[in-house]
């Protein structure tokens, strides 16, 4: 008798992912945090609620730095006699704290205690932002700018790891919402003390007297972190972790590092040089350009709550590249200046647009590459978005310094089409590795 091969349909990783969720939801949907708090005592459901609020506000305050310096950089290479080119060399200096820190992250961590590491950690970027207040020397920012990348890339992984270890995957969306308001802020509290026409140095005042009054909070509460919160009710058992070299060996592995690099870049570099090139070259308004960039983090951080909060209605590919193609045609609107309206509408769309990227292609890691490389493949992709953040706003800045701020346009438009293809080659490797995988299933004769 003929046999006959019967193809078994296998599905992608991101189908595998809405699939996932989608099955979750029905038999066991997965309770916010303030649902899982009944099962415990009152008191301990409590300091639960109180340490999530302390982890989104410490996100808050991780995003603030970046909103003040979005709008103020004018004014801080004025002050200190360099060119508008030498942002990137900041953003350098900040990032190589970043990743030090990063890097020795889980050495501090074991030697510290959590509570301890991240009390330190605030009480460094309350040094930076005071440093920006006062001090006036382009070296000795390089040093304020060196010392809060050290606390932000503490706060990061420590609280990144805390909270996915022991809270819900929407309680991490929070966590990464809350970043985006902390962008947003930085510039609308910047427009507002414009607007009583106070100095620029005020807003990094007040950002640190904040961050101070938090980091004694911190230290208060520090001891409430130890083994307190529950285990996520999506955890999964743990399995052996690959080495790093067995992660890096894999090609896939790079070319998601590759898109974080270019997808960071575009959405820092925006951020960076949006309020330069509105205001320096196109001569709108300080405080209206201003504005205008914290309503960019706003529409981010919108974007990032709205889609966390609506993922599993959407197909992930489809709405990843319709989002690709949203921030083509934002930064498209940008570069072409048809008039400061339309560029600023453009600015909206890529904000919005950028919104759901990262945490889409992260949470596409365990089936791409395997349960056992994510954790290694999640610090290699958050190295390259740093990286990415430091030396593309450098290359802007370059740009900016050999020809002129207009420059800027482009650059972001070929960003936007760089990530954009990426993600194309990283949905191609998905397809060929569900190709290879498929059996062929022969019926009984």
């Amino acid at each position: 008798m003929q046999r006959r091969k019967v193809t078994k349909t296998r599905r992608t990783p991101n189908e595998k992912i809405q699939h996932r969720d989608a099955e979750m939801q029905r038999k066991r949907p997965v309770p916010s945090a303030s649902l899982r708090f009944k099962f415990f005592h009152p008191t301990e459901s409590r300091r639960h609620l109180t340490l999530i609020i302390i982890a989104l506000t410490a996100f808050v305050f991780l995003g603030l730095p970046g909103g003040l310096r979005n709008v103020t950089w004018p004014s801080i290479s004025d002050m200190a006699g360099v060119s508008l080119g030498e942002l990137g060399t900041l953003v350098v200096a900040i990032s190589i704290g970043y990743i030090s820190s990063s890097a020795l992250s889980g050495y501090a961590l074991s030697r510290l205690g959590f509570g301890t590491l991240i009390t330190l950690a605030a009480a460094l970027m309350a040094v930076s932002l005071l440093g920006f207040a006062f001090v006036t020397a382009w070296p000795l920012l390089l040093l304020f700018g060196f010392l809060g990348g050290l606390g932000g890339g503490t706060i990061d992984p420590a609280l990144n790891t805390y909270v996915s270890t022991h809270y819900s995957l929407r309680t991490l969306n929070w966590l990464h919402g809350a970043f985006g308001i902390g962008a947003a802020a930085g510039p609308l509290m910047m427009t507002q003390l414009l607007a009583m026409n106070r100095p620029w140095q005020d807003g990094y005042r007040l950002a640190a007297g904040l961050l101070i009054a938090f980091g004694i909070l911190l230290a208060f509460v520090r001891g409430s972190w130890r083994s307190l919160a529950p285990p996520s009710s999506d955890q999964v058992a743990p399995q052996k972790a690959a080495t790093s070299g067995e992660t890096l060996r894999l090609p896939i592995v790079w070319l998601s590092i590759l898109f974080f690099f270019v997808y960071v870049g575009l959405e820092i570099g925006t951020g960076d040089w949006a309020f330069a090139l509105f205001h320096e070259s196109r001569g709108v308004a300080e405080a209206t350009a201003t504005l205008w960039v914290g309503i960019y983090w706003g529409a981010f951080t919108i974007g990032r709550f709205g889609f966390g909060a609506w993922m599993g209605r959407f197909n992930i590919n489809h709405l990843l590249r319709a989002m690709f193609t949203l921030a083509i045609i934002g930064t498209a609107l940008i570069w072409g200046n048809f008039s400061n309206t339309v560029s600023f509408i453009g600015l909206v769309m890529l904000g919005l647009s950028l919104a759901p990227m990262f945490p889409l292609v992260i949470a596409a890691n365990q089936e791409r590459m395997g349960a056992q490389h994510v954790a290694n493949a999640v610090g290699f992709q958050i190295a390259g978005a740093v990286l990415g953040s430091a030396i593309m706003v450098r290359i802007q800045g370059f740009l900016v310094d050999a020809i002129d701020l207009e420059t800027i346009g482009p650059f972001l438009f070929a960003l936007a089409i760089g990530q954009f293809a990426i993600h194309e080659l990283l949905i191609a490797h998905d397809r060929r590795r569900t190709l290879r995988v498929q059996p062929a299933v022969a019926d009984a004769p």
